[in-house]
Parts: C-alpha cells; structure tokens; sequence
C-alpha cells in the first residue's frame, strides 16, 4: 500500500489543477480580454442606455454582428497566416453592386447572381493571395490598392445607385430580415460558418498547419508544409466569405451604396485583434471573435444611444484597436511583426 504525505495533494486537488492548466493552454488570458469587456459594456447598457438593449435594438444588432462575424472570419484566416487584407469593405461592396445591379431587384436572377458574385470575390481574394505570397509584395499595400480599384471599378461601373431599382431582390431582403425572437436568422447564419472554420482550424490537420505557418513559416517549411499555397489560399477563401457578408448586409440594407462597406476595412482587423490573436499570425479564439463582434457592434450601438458621432464610433474603435494590441502584446511577449513581403515569403 503507498503512503501519502500529509502535504501530498489530493486526487480532486489535482484533477483541478488540471482543469485550470488545461483552460490556460486553450483559452489564456488574451483570448479572455473581450469577454470581460463585453460584460462590462453589458452593465453600461443597463445602467445607462437600456434603449440599446431593447427587442428593436437587439434585432439590428444581431444582424450586424451576424455580417461583422462572416467578415471577421474571412481576416481571421488571412491574419493566421500572418498575413493583412483591408479590402473587406470593397469586396463585400462589389458582390453586393453585382447583386443589386444584376438582378435589378428580381428574385428570379438570385441564386445563379449571387453564385457569380462569390466566384468573382473569391478570384479578388486569389489576386491578392498570388501578389502577396508569390510575388512576395507587401500585404497591406497590395490590400489597401486592391480595395481602391475596386472601389473605382465599382462607380465607374454601377454608378452610386447601382441599378434603375437600387434594390435587391425581395427574397433576398426577407430572409435576412427574418428572425428567432429578438435574434437575427443572420447570425444564425454566422454562427454556423464559425462553428465550421473552428473545426476546420483546430480540428483537421490542415488547419493545424495553417496555423503552425502562421506561428513560424520557416520552421513549416522546414517540415514540409507548403507555406505559400496556404498562404495564398487563406485570401481566397476571405475573399469568399467577404462576398456572403456583402450580400447579406445588401439584403438587410434593401438599397444599398457605395458606402456599404466603408466601416469594414478597419473593423474587421479590431475585431481580430480584440479577440486575443496576435497580429503576428498564429492561434486565435473563433468563440471569442463572436464575443468581439458582439462588443464592437454593441458600442456603436451605445455610442449612438448617447448621441455620439459616427467620428467619436470611428474614433472609439482607433482606442480599442491600440488597446487589444498592446493588450495581446504584453499577454504573449511576442514583438508586433510588421505585415511585410519578408515575412510572408519564409
């Protein structure tokens, strides 16, 4: 029989230490930032605008987090890699300028339109994949001009209107207008496109070697991983997932314009940031991207209650960008790489 020591832990005592070395490794301390913070905006809401909270509110709220998270998404994948894309504003309003002006509002040329739409967006994303990882050119520049031809391309082609309509289709305006109590189908709808790029990041060996590019390339060129083909195609699926976003919030907007996805070149990179990923590439929390999605949507939302500008929003989410950086920096102590052609080509 062993003998234990009287200072010897005990079986429970252990299992606990267990359980909380196990949540560290998964879920640390970065990745916890944004949902303390959105409790705490939670209580704002309460105490000073419960009109936030309210069922009209929570309606619009949810599908804007709903589009915001099918975004995120798209610039989480680029962002593992270690890579930069801030041309999810235009791509999202170029498929949504194919909807509106293909169609022209009939719900007979949705789905073969919408089809098309995403083609063209996931070839957008392919371009901007091949320039960064195979011509090896800076990720932010290439992104960043990327989204100013398109933004050309889109007036010189549809105008500010888009179509003699200027609507999307009917169908396509009452599903994403539908909802489950005061919760939005369109975050539903996000929801379950999280669930899966979780599972195939975390749980598939290919997504496991994403993400090992996006810690160290040059060691997972090392072991035989082909970097550059990831790499590449992390921007053409963000690309994709760009385009469901725009059609979606073209739906949910009923006329939409040259403005639509003005706000999404940056919010999507503080959203990322928010939720514990380092801008170095490497793991990240798709739960805690929900929770920074919802924070962000929610403080415009409180912002507005309280009768802020939209520059005091845009403003606000400059602060929360510094801050979850330095926040992930300091909780990982790792330096912040610059995105440059250097780091993408080890």
């Amino acid at each position: 029989m062993t003998d234990v020591s009287p200072g010897a832990p005990g079986h429970s005592e252990m299992l606990s230490r267990s359980w909380a070395a196990g949540l560290r490794f998964r879920f640390p301390p970065a990745y916890r930032v944004v949902w303390i913070a959105l409790l705490l905006l939670l209580l704002a809401c309460v105490a000073l605008a419960p009109a936030a909270l309210n069922t009209i509110s929570l309606r619009i709220e949810t599908s804007l987090t709903g589009v915001l998270i099918i975004a995120t998404l798209g610039e989480l994948l680029v962002m593992t890699t270690g890579g930069i894309d801030v041309s999810a504003g235009a791509i999202m309003t170029l498929a949504a300028v194919i909807m509106v002006k293909t169609t022209n509002g009939l719900d007979s040329r949705l789905w073969p339109v919408a089809g098309i739409a995403v083609l063209i967006c996931l070839a957008v994303g392919l371009v901007n994949g091949v320039i960064v990882a195979v011509l090896r050119i800076n990720a932010l520049i290439v992104t960043l001009s990327m989204a100013g031809l398109l933004a050309g391309a889109v007036l010189v082609w549809a105008g500010t209107n888009f179509s003699s309509s200027g609507q999307t289709p009917a169908t396509l305006q009452s599903l994403t207008h539908k909802t489950v109590g005061p919760v939005s189908l369109i975050l539903f709808i996000a929801l379950v496109l999280g669930v899966a790029t979780a599972t195939a990041l975390h749980n598939t060996r290919r997504g496991r070697e994403v993400v090992a590019i996006g810690c160290n390339p040059v060691a997972a060129r090392a072991l035989g991983m082909r970097v550059i083909p990831y790499q590449v195609a992390s921007y053409t699926i963000a690309g994709g997932l760009y385009a469901v976003a725009g059609i979606i919030l073209g739906g949910f907007l009923r006329q939409p314009d040259v403005t639509l996805g003005n706000s999404y070149q940056l919010v999507t990179i503080v959203a990322v940031a928010l939720a514990g990923a380092s801008l170095a590439g490497g793991p990240s929390s798709v739960l805690s991207i929900f929770a920074a999605c919802f924070f962000l949507t929610l403080l415009n939302e409180f912002l507005a209650v309280k009768s802020y500008s939209a520059g005091v929003q845009v403003m606000t989410q400059g602060l929360v960008l510094i801050a979850a950086v330095a926040l992930v920096t300091a909780g990982d102590g790792r330096r912040f790489l610059p995105f440059s052609s250097a780091r993408t080509s080890r």
